[in-house]
């Protein structure tokens, strides 16, 4: 079953659109040192805004993620599920040349 591309409040969302990571998705079914790590990365990603970069086939959300300091640090990608994730109300930027 696929997952309807649209945020916690039904807005759609597309590749582009600018959200804010609102929970941390349920890790059961990990292993002990994945769910660790993941953990910390989705605690630091709850409440910041990102770029929806693409959508998986089952319509989970791609972020990509740069933790500037700490044992995480560096780019990671998460996958999560649209409904903990808000819109952004802010308007896109548009690129000029």
């Amino acid at each position: 079953m696929r997952l309807l591309p649209a945020d916690r409040s039904g807005r759609p969302l597309f590749i582009g659109t600018r959200v804010r990571v609102c929970a941390i998705p349920n890790l059961t079914g990990m292993s002990p040192d994945t769910i660790k790590e993941t953990t910390a990365v989705f605690r630091f990603a709850v409440g910041r805004y990102f770029i929806v970069t693409g959508f998986d086939e089952l319509g989970y959300a791609s972020l990509d993620i740069t933790i500037p300091l700490g044992k995480n640090r560096g780019l990671h990608t998460i996958w999560i599920e649209p409904w903990l994730l808000k819109k952004s109300n802010r308007q896109p930027f548009k690129q000029t040349r």
